[in-house]
């Protein structure tokens, strides 16, 4: 499995990374570790999550089964929070919850409206940083005009933004095109690139193949989420990035 640096925070992620928000309910948290410890196996260890997605029961059980390997996964997460006190309290969550003293990459969830609103839960991010709870801090958005605001505020380690080959969940005016523009200037600023949503939340399951070249095929990206669901998603999804190992 190709991996890549995330921007310059110092961090190297599997190009592959599997989202945790696609793990079905029935089974879980079992089925789900189960499905991460696989994807570990098979070179896959990124792994994405959220305070909202209710995965971090799964992710604590995979890393307790993977012993010293452990050591090798790199987690994100994302808060809701926007003020200091709630973003401080959910950080501290997620790191009681996956078992863990830090956690890689910690976001700001879902950013549509300026960062200005956001400032305590920045602080709170930073914060965490200085002390080793979290290694890297960044945004995940629909929208290029946020990923814009990152790149000037200088205080943002990555971008995590939505992005597929039908345009599918992109939000405001030039759709794909202005989210591409936007995301190469990221990568100009040191800033690292995750794609989000590649299947456009399931609506491109039945493209797959056309779907995955074409995220596979940006060369800004550091890494890909994929929502997988089952341990036959994930094999079959590999593929299409064991095919595709560009530099």
């Amino acid at each position: 499995m190709e991996s890549r640096w995330l921007g310059r925070s110092g961090l190297r992620i599997s190009r592959f990374g599997v989202g945790t928000g696609a793990f079905p309910e029935a089974g879980a948290p079992r089925h789900g570790a189960r499905l991460l410890c696989e994807a570990a196996r098979l070179g896959v260890t990124f792994w994405d999550t959220a305070n909202n997605y209710d995965t971090y029961r799964e992710i604590r059980l995979a890393l307790a089964r993977l012993g010293s390997r452990r050591s090798t996964i790199m987690i994100s997460s994302k808060l809701e929070a926007k003020t200091l006190r709630g973003a401080s309290r959910q950080i501290e969550y997620c790191l009681h919850e996956i078992g863990r003293d830090w956690v890689d990459i910690m976001l700001l969830h879902y950013v549509q409206e300026p960062l200005a609103t956001w400032r305590g839960a920045i602080e709170a991010l930073r914060r965490a940083k200085q002390r080793g709870d979290v290694l890297a801090i960044g945004l995940s958005t629909h929208h290029p005009r946020y990923v814009q605001e990152a790149i000037k505020t200088g205080m943002l380690d990555c971008v995590f933004v939505t992005l597929n080959v039908a345009g599918t969940w992109v939000e405001g005016r030039g759709g794909n095109p202005a989210m591409i523009v936007t995301c190469q200037e990221a990568k100009r600023a040191g800033l690292g690139v995750v794609i989000l949503k590649a299947l456009g939340n399931g609506q491109l399951v039945s493209q797959k193949g056309r779907a995955l070249r074409w995220a596979v095929s940006r060369s800004f990206a550091d890494g890909i989420i994929v929502g997988v669901e089952t341990i036959a998603q994930l094999r079959e999804d590999l593929i299409y990035f064991s095919s595709n190992n560009s530099p």
